[in-house]
């Protein structure tokens, strides 16, 4: 599965998210973590540059705890950020990623104005992972991810302009700037720490479903 995350400048929060979505993935074994790939852009990047200073820092703080961690048992962590480099959204990625996750609700509407289609891959990270949780929730891990669990779109759902997440017939969400994950850049190392540990929690609920419909049914997923 193919998964792009999109922010501003792809120095700060997409790199991050795709930093942390691959050492999340492996967690799960070299099988399954195959099946997934990440990238990311930005909605105003200029081309070519590295990850801001502080959102290296933080995934180098994070590579080291793996480094130890899979010492000695012949798994490879992921690497930092170091050699990022920013890339400018284009309609191309948004087509290649089976599923678009952005950092905020103004960069969801910025891919979707870029490709009308995507609106159905097309979601705020915390919309996914609320979606994801409300869907474990119901289903529980044992007894299977519910079905029917979606986020309203387009006509089929009587707009997506409200931003709310539907479950079983029921909003789940709220307004829409409360699925925004704030920009770290100008904040000092603390900030950006905690922006990463905010994007961490939301990948896992995303993660722990889609892996969990890899296993399962497939069809079965908050819509994609």
């Amino acid at each position: 599965m193919r998964i792009l995350f999109v922010c501003s400048g792809n120095t700060c929060r997409s790199p991050l998210a795709t930093f942390l979505a691959r050492r999340i993935v492996e967690e799960y074994g070299a099988e399954v973590a195959g099946g997934f790939s990440f990238t990311s852009a930005g909605t105003g990047a200029a081309g070519g540059q590295p990850a801001s200073q502080h959102a290296q820092t933080v995934a180098a703080e994070r590579a080291a705890v793996g480094r130890r961690s899979t010492a000695g048992d012949g798994t490879t962590p992921s690497p930092d950020l170091s050699s990022h480099t920013s890339a400018f959204l284009t309609a191309d990625a948004i087509h290649q990623a089976d599923l678009v996750l952005t950092m905020s609700t103004s960069h969801r509407r910025a891919v979707e104005s870029l490709v009308p289609a995507a609106i159905e891959k097309t979601f705020t990270l915390k919309e996914y992972a609320e979606a994801a949780r409300h869907a474990i929730g119901e289903g529980g891990r044992d007894g299977g991810p519910a079905t029917g669990v979606t986020i309203a779109g387009g006509a089929a759902a009587g707009g997506r302009a409200n931003g709310s997440l539907v479950g079983g017939g029921e909003a789940v969400h709220g307004p829409s700037a409360s699925h925004d994950i704030a920009d770290p850049f100008g904040g000092d190392l603390e900030t950006y720490r905690q922006v990463a540990a905010e994007i961490e929690t939301e990948l896992r609920a995303v993660l722990s479903w889609l892996v969990s419909q890899r296993e399962g049914n497939a069809g079965n997923r908050p819509s994609s």
